[in-house]
């Protein structure tokens, strides 16, 4: 099972796609806790596996779109999770005032290597994430190189 240091392009759209729809876009991931993983048991389609994953993550995803500044709410009974259902998650929406403080700030570039940008029924497609002091941002498809 493939597991990333950060959350993908593809994870992010899917949480913001629960709190605002499909009408936004995604525009940068800030890592705020520091990279932790461990080795798990998860469970999926195909059975148990053994797998790497990330522990006590905490992300700021900012997104832009004409849903994102109507104040949208999570509703409580939501289900969220990151990747798969054996990872639910806990959001937050924060106010201007209540942002955490970023976990990797002068942490410098890191190259997070390839991962997915999005995900079609018939394809999928990649770019090659650059993290720089804590801070992914996502261009829009037209503005990267991507592979498939």
């Amino acid at each position: 099972m493939i597991t990333y240091d950060v959350m993908p392009p593809t994870v992010a759209r899917q949480v913001l796609a629960t709190v605002y729809g499909n009408r936004c876009d995604l525009s940068r991931i800030e890592v705020v806790a520091p990279i932790s993983v461990e080795w798990d048991t998860v469970t999926t389609g195909r059975g148990e596996r053994r797998a790497l994953v990330l522990r006590n993550v905490e992300y700021i995803l900012t997104a832009v779109g004409p849903s994102v500044s109507t104040g949208h709410r999570l509703d409580a009974q939501t289900a969220v999770h990151l990747g798969i259902a054996d990872f639910p998650a806990t959001l937050k929406i924060r106010g201007d005032d209540d942002w955490p403080v970023n976990g990797l700030a002068n942490s410098g570039t890191i190259d997070l290597g390839w991962m997915p940008y999005d995900v079609h029924r018939s394809s999928r497609r990649f770019f090659r994430a650059m993290m720089h002091d804590g801070v992914i941002d996502i261009p829009p498809p037209d503005q990267l190189t991507l592979a498939s």
